[in-house]
């Protein structure tokens, strides 16, 4: 199965849904109009079955999801067939396992590839923020050597100071500790 963005048109009961979801490393994260998933995926590539276990969580009170009963979040078991960029499957709800949904999803992007993995040169010391750079699509590193050269720092992708505009850059992940090696 290649892992990437997928839409998901679901049914229960009678009434559709529709929603999206990324499946990376076994992983699975997405959402719809009123609850965000998380959850875990296998798929076998010898048979095509996919299986994956999601918790919907509501981001909106009083949800409905489809099969018609309010629930602020519920667990899905799914179990379903790949066939190229397509997918059939069944979902059964946990708390009410009389409760299936057909679901229909379509691959639309390959997974993200941020970055080349490989070894980090050095040993930085102190504090690292990582970027990410939208006009250049990539990473950039901010070495920690106080604020004031925080508020100077340009990007090493696109020369623009972080501070100018947020929008530009987004922060992704920051690390302490006396190095790496």
């Amino acid at each position: 199965m290649k892992e990437g963005l997928w839409t998901a048109v679901f049914n229960a009961r009678g009434i559709s849904g529709a929603g999206v979801i990324y499946l990376a490393n076994g992983q699975a994260l997405g959402g719809d109009s009123l609850y965000y998933y998380k959850g875990s995926y296998e798929f076998d590539e010898a048979t095509g079955r996919l299986q994956a276990n999601l918790k919907a969580t509501a981001f909106v009170a009083g949800a409905i999801p489809v099969f018609g009963i309010p629930a602020s979040s519920f667990n899905l078991n799914i179990n379903g067939v790949v066939s190229g960029d397509t997918a059939t499957a069944t979902g059964i709800v946990s708390e009410i396992p009389t409760v299936r949904m057909q679901i229909n999803l379509v691959k639309r992007a390959d997974k993200i590839g941020l970055w080349p993995r490989g070894r980090l040169e050095g040993r930085p010391a102190g504090v690292s923020d990582i970027y990410w750079c939208y006009a250049k699509r990539g990473p950039t590193v901010y070495s920690g050597k106080g604020e004031e050269y925080r508020e100077a720092y340009r990007c090493q992708l696109c020369g623009q100071r972080l501070v100018d505009d947020p929008n530009r850059h987004d922060f992704v992940l920051h690390i302490e500790g006396p190095g790496v090696g």
